[in-house]
């Protein structure tokens, strides 16, 4: 698998859902790639069914979200806070690189600004490797442009539009409200401290079994123990009277 420092090392995926009230772990899952979209709403059903309760609101990493999944997330009743890897990547600072599609600006009439200030005009309808639609838009040319260099090597800049992508919007300005803002920095204080939990306090660094169902087990394990420190915190006056 490809870790972050591009290095590739046999390694498994492991996946936590955990509830916001406690910090009850509701349900995990073990995957031989890297976080993709179509595991969101597996992981998201087994934790209903082992909790027998839906939940209000979920959240969850860039790397789960998809134009499939945001079509799917309109007909579900839970209220999702997921945004899109170029959402992440937009508030940082590309002086340095090529102007990505976050610096076009789309206006009224359909058509866009490019950040040079010149109009992109949809040129043609092409499809996705999913079979849905996607737009082509481009400038009339750019060869007098001052920023040309920051942009394009080509002679004209072309961008790509999922027909979808009113869904990515509609999901990046609830993320930019204050509640949006409020939910997922939960998920950050939630999610994150228990897999560094795993590696700093509990010292488990590396797999001691061999193999995907053994590996599996292994990490159910690591979570049911997770869950059993959640009840002695919340409920360890019980535990002692029956002690």
């Amino acid at each position: 698998m490809k870790h972050k420092d591009s290095r590739s090392r046999p390694s498994y995926n492991h996946q936590t859902a955990r509830d916001e009230k406690c910090g009850v772990v509701t349900a995990v899952e073990t995957t031989l790639s890297g976080d993709v979209p179509d595991d969101l709403f597996p992981l998201i059903d087994k934790s209903i069914e082992n909790t027998g309760e839906y939940h209000k609101n979920v959240t969850a990493d860039s790397g789960f979200q998809s134009y499939t999944n945001l079509e799917k997330m309109e007909n579900r009743s839970e209220n999702f806070f997921v945004p899109d890897r170029r959402y992440k990547s937009s508030d940082e600072d590309n002086d340095k690189k090529k102007f990505n599609q976050e610096k076009f600006t789309k206006n009224e009439d359909g058509t866009y600004n490019c950040p040079g200030g010149k109009i992109m005009k949809k040129i043609r309808t092409i499809s996705t490797k999913d079979g849905e639609e996607a737009y082509i838009y481009e400038t009339e040319t750019c060869w007098n442009c001052m920023i040309k260099g920051m942009c394009t090597s080509g002679q004209k800049r072309q961008i790509v539009v999922d027909a979808r992508e009113p869904l990515r919007e509609k999901m990046r300005d609830k993320l930019q409200t204050d509640f949006g803002r409020e939910m997922y920095m939960k998920r950050q204080g939630l999610i994150e401290p228990i897999h560094g939990d795993d590696q700093k306090n509990s010292g488990w660094i590396q797999h001691l079994l061999r193999g995907y169902w053994k590996a599996k087990g292994e990490f159910m394990l690591i979570r049911l123990v997770s869950n059993l420190r959640c009840i002695i915190k919340h409920r360890g006056a019980e535990i002692m009277a029956f002690a």
